[in-house]
């Protein structure tokens, strides 16, 4: 269902946001803000802060940012429709009508969750009765207590061919129905329905509000299939729905942590022993919508595959089918249990306190994957390394995002380079006693880098450093100043900083850039989140008394920095200039620091890529982007 933006703007003006989190929260209220601890992360001194007036939280610890429907989602376990659907109810709103085919398709999923529930309770029943002895022996030696049967309703399908279909009928329900909800199998020949399941302990599959939706059955005999899930209905899609999802959401969110285990099994013995933060994925390969499920409930799950051959697979292809999805923040972690365990037989051996010395030392999705690229590849010879190279570029291809790719490149070729370092040094000492008579122009690194050595002894790196140097702007006295960026760099940020103390509402109206941008000088970067801190709360306080708070937040040290930064002056940085002309100054500020920090990175990339390989295209590479570096540096002026 889709929402015009007027209904969700009059749901946030019926509903004030700090009344809605302060059900969750304690909130003291600061001038037009509210503050309090952060429920998105653990903290003693407070940092999390809600603005009515603007309809969002932001926490400055760990980054927590959204609007009424984004914590209502994220702190209930609820999707977007839902959380929309809670809160228009709260504000006394009715949805907007669906079109009549939506209400079609809604009405039959009504109709098929209550065949599903009718099923549930036939299967519970069928476990307490005679028929269920074998089911309930099967259980009682998996270890599960009656409480657990009870809370994860536990039942038995029976062995008759129609006993389940039968009996629903009996109550009113017909074939249909029980076609469409995956319970019974309609005969091609048009003869009489069946049961899907037979003589098989049963696992209700709820959906994220609790509602059975569909069923997973393991074989008490030799049946073909050890387990058998409901098929595709139209209220399961098992690749976007996971087991246990109801439970594990509001347990996940009050620990921070989740599990996701291979079968339904391991899960329940997880709750059982006290961990009920865990999830399974219904019999499939962890899919994309199942770890989109996951990351809603914490920022990096931890996947615990059993310790064979096959859980290994399942790992790396878990890991791999992560990597477009990654963002900042956002990642999993894998547990591989003992040789011949599952998280189910480790809880019942070593009690949760074993399992959860297994999950403590995780591998991180990173670590996974680079051990993978080890075993599967050799590197004893430069086209096996070569071999190893590409496999590395094509692995970090598949990452979508710009800033995890490119840390991802940075982590494996700084792993490459030490790994392949000593068997390249150990060749080209034996080479170079044959060719030294050849290289009168240059000499190889000491280190076996490779890295072309001129007479002298200057690096060719260190060649064209010089030259950018030579070609860029220079110092007031005529030297070249490698330190220009740097320079530049702080001198940006030290304006931001002193536009922000003299024009605060200025800052706070684009203070989630401000807080975003990568900072160069540590001292500003903590005075930065001070100072937003404080803005946000007290927008209205003169330069002056924002300076005594943050020295009586000890902000005292990183004040004197900033003052000892020099930089031109500016007119829009000072007191008494008009708010537009302060707006227009910061924006091209912040531009030009975005700017300069890219050009910084891509310098050292390209610094890194001659180092690794020489060629004339990278230095040529390398000499542009120094000189544009230093360029910009120098154009003070222009602020």
């Amino acid at each position: 269902m889709t929402f015009t933006p007027a209904f969700l703007d009059e749901i946030r003006s019926r509903l004030a946001l700090s009344d809605l989190i302060g059900r969750k929260v304690k909130l003291v209220r600061k001038g037009r803000e509210h503050s309090g601890l952060c429920p998105f992360h653990t903290e003693k001194t407070p940092s999390f802060t809600v603005n009515d007036d603007k309809g969002f939280y932001h926490c400055f610890g760990c980054g927590a940012h959204g609007d009424h429907f984004k914590f209502v989602g994220e702190t209930e376990g609820l999707s977007f429709p839902e959380a929309v659907a809670d809160l228009a109810g709260q504000a006394g709103l009715e949805l907007p009508k669906p079109d009549p085919e939506a209400v079609v398709q809604s009405n039959k999923r009504a109709g098929l969750i209550e065949v599903c529930a009718m099923a549930a309770t036939f299967f519970e029943n069928a476990l307490r009765g005679n028929m269920g002895r074998t089911a309930r022996d099967y259980i009682e030696g998996r270890g599960l207590t009656p409480e657990t049967i009870k809370r994860f309703a536990l039942g038995f399908a029976p062995q008759e061919r129609r006993a389940l279909t039968d009996a629903l009928r009996g109550q009113g329900v017909d074939t249909k129905r029980l076609v469409e909800a995956g319970l019974s199998i309609q005969p091609e020949d048009g003869g009489p329905a069946f049961d899907r399941f037979r003589n098989r302990l049963m696992f209700p599959i709820r959906d994220r509000r609790g509602r059975v939706i569909a069923f997973g059955g393991r074989a008490l005999d030799d049946a073909p299939a050890k387990y058998l899930n409901s098929p595709e209905t139209p209220l399961f899609h098992k690749g976007h729905t996971v087991y246990n999802w109801d439970k594990a959401g509001q347990a996940a969110h009050k620990s921070s942590r989740l599990y996701i285990a291979e079968g339904y099994m391991d899960v329940i013995a997880l709750a059982q022993a006290g961990a009920e933060e865990a999830i399974a994925p219904l019999g499939t390969a962890v899919t994309e919508d199942q770890l989109g499920i996951a990351w809603r409930m914490v920022a990096e799950p931890t996947l615990c595959f059993d310790g064979d051959k096959a859980g290994r697979r399942a790992a790396i292809r878990a890991a791999e089918r992560a990597l477009p999805l990654l963002k900042p923040g956002r990642s999993l972690q894998f547990a591989l249990m003992p040789e011949g365990e599952d998280p189910d037989s480790l809880v019942r051996s070593a009690g949760l306190e074993g399992f959860e010395r297994i999950c403590e030392s995780a591998m991180a999705l990173s670590d996974l994957l680079w051990r993978n690229l080890l075993e599967t590849h050799r590197i004893d010879t430069p086209e096996r390394q070569a071999g190893l190279k590409s496999s590395i570029f094509n692995l970090i291809g598949e990452i979508a995002h710009e800033d995890v790719r490119g840390l991802y490149r940075r982590l494996y070729l700084d792993r490459f380079q030490k790994l392949v370092a000593p068997q390249r040094s150990r060749r080209e000492s034996s080479d170079r006693r044959g060719l030294s008579g050849r290289r009168s122009g240059y000499r190889e690194s000491s280190r076996g880098r490779g890295a072309p050595m001129f007479k002298g002894g200057k690096s060719l790196l260190e060649t064209s450093l010089m030259r950018g140097k030579n070609q860029s702007h220079s110092g007031e006295d005529g030297s070249a100043n490698p330190e220009n960026a740097a320079a530049a760099r702080s001198g940006l940020e030290a304006l931001i900083l002193t536009i922000g103390l003299n024009h605060p509402a200025v800052l706070a109206a684009r203070f989630e850039e401000i807080a975003d941008l990568p900072f160069h000088e540590g001292a500003l970067d903590k005075l930065r989140g001070s100072l937003l801190s404080l803005i946000t709360v007290h927008q209205d306080l003169d330069s002056e008394t924002l300076r005594n708070k943050l020295e009586q937040l000890g902000r005292g040290p990183e004040l004197a920095r900033l003052s000892a930064l020099s930089w031109n002056p500016v007119s829009y940085a000072e007191e008494g200039c008009d708010h537009e002309s302060v707006a227009r100054g910061l924006h091209h500020v912040i531009e030009r620091l975005r700017r300069l920090s890219v050009l910084a990175a891509e310098v050292t990339g390209a610094e890194r890529s001659l180092r690794e390989e020489w060629s004339e295209v990278a230095e040529r590479r390398l000499f542009a982007l120094i000189d544009e570096l230093n360029s910009l540096a120098g154009r003070e002026a222009e602020l």
